[in-house]
């Protein structure tokens, strides 16, 4: 997939889709399968267009909703979904003041030389989200950009969107978050030094590197599959402060079971799916009652991954 920066001019003229993108979910994917098709029919190149960081951050500030999918995640799964190329603009306040007729002839226009535009129903943009569908057509027929509308996605009787699936986290409906993402709830980060008791029980861990905007499930232990590379194994998680040793701040350790033994992923991007709750965090008396209860873990999720019930962590494209 090729990324498309600030100054980078398209050679070309794509069809794209705009939006911050959040989560990738299944509406997002829905997007995605038009502006493909579309592409091939005009046989033409197709691009994704979002923003770094997320418009709400600027906007709102401390109190934007943390990401389903920061940057990179997001990235990935993009790529994942076969997008060919992804143009990231620097979304700045100078840029949240501009008219979105402005946004559309510099960026879209300008830069982009765009051929088409496809969008879902409730698609703002430019200064005050004053522009819409209907000012994008407007403007689109001037300057001759065609311009798509994608029926929604309903999820549960109520129309997908990413606040929907952060309020699902958040509440550790791992289901519900899952149905509309059309695959698990995953976290990714760069594996990083931990304090090496994991090892020392038995139970190596890798400790994940999160980014700060990153929304994350209740603290807990949870089961699924980690990846990075070629590689997949299946795993269990703990999030949380781990109060047995008085621990401070919140911590993403993942323990594979069944990895090599000499297999170091020190400064490796790796993923963990959240495919099913085992048990909230607790504090335990001891090492040793913690390192029981983190065996019958391990039993657990072996036994729901024997029954099929952690799902691929990539879901339908795994």
């Amino acid at each position: 997939m090729r990324r498309i920066g600030p100054l980078d001019e398209f050679q070309g003229h794509p069809i794209i889709v705009m939006g911050t993108f959040d989560g990738v979910h299944r509406g997002h994917q829905r997007l995605l399968e038009h502006a493909a098709a579309w592409a091939g029919e005009q046989s033409a190149d197709w691009l994704v267009v979002t923003f770094d960081p997320p418009p709400s951050v600027v906007l709102r500030g401390e109190a934007a909703p943390r990401s389903l999918t920061p940057l990179e995640e997001k990235l990935e799964w993009l790529d994942r979904w076969g997008v060919p190329g992804v143009a990231v603009i620097p979304f700045t306040p100078a840029l949240a003041k501009w008219p979105g007729d402005m946004f559309l002839e510099r960026v879209v226009q300008g830069q982009l030389h765009a051929a088409g535009i496809i969008e879902g129903p409730t698609f703002t943009y430019g200064a005050g989200g004053r522009g819409n569908l209907e000012t994008l057509k407007a403007w689109g027929a001037a300057n001759q950009v065609a311009v798509r509308v994608v029926p929604p996605v309903e999820v549960g009787g109520a129309v997908l969107s990413s606040s929907r699936i952060r309020a699902a986290v958040a509440a550790g409906d791992l289901a519900a978050a899952a149905a509309a993402l059309g695959r698990p709830y995953a976290a990714a980060g760069v594996v990083e030094p931990g304090d090496g008791r994991g090892r020392t029980i038995g139970v190596p861990t890798a400790n994940l590197a999160l980014p700060a905007a990153k929304l994350m499930p209740p603290a807990g232990v949870y089961a699924g599959w980690a990846w990075a590379g070629n590689g997949r194994w299946l795993a269990v998680a703990n999030f949380g402060s781990r109060p047995t040793f008085d621990g401070r701040g919140l911590r993403l350790e993942v323990h594979l079971l069944d990895a090599p033994p000499a297999l170091d992923l020190y400064g490796v991007r790796l993923s963990m799916s959240f495919g099913a709750a085992l048990r909230p965090e607790q504090r335990f008396a001891g090492v040793d009652a913690l390192a029981a209860q983190i065996r019958r873990d391990i039993t657990s999720a072996r036994a729901l991954a024997d029954a099929g019930a952690l799902p691929p962590p990539a879901g339908s494209l795994s």
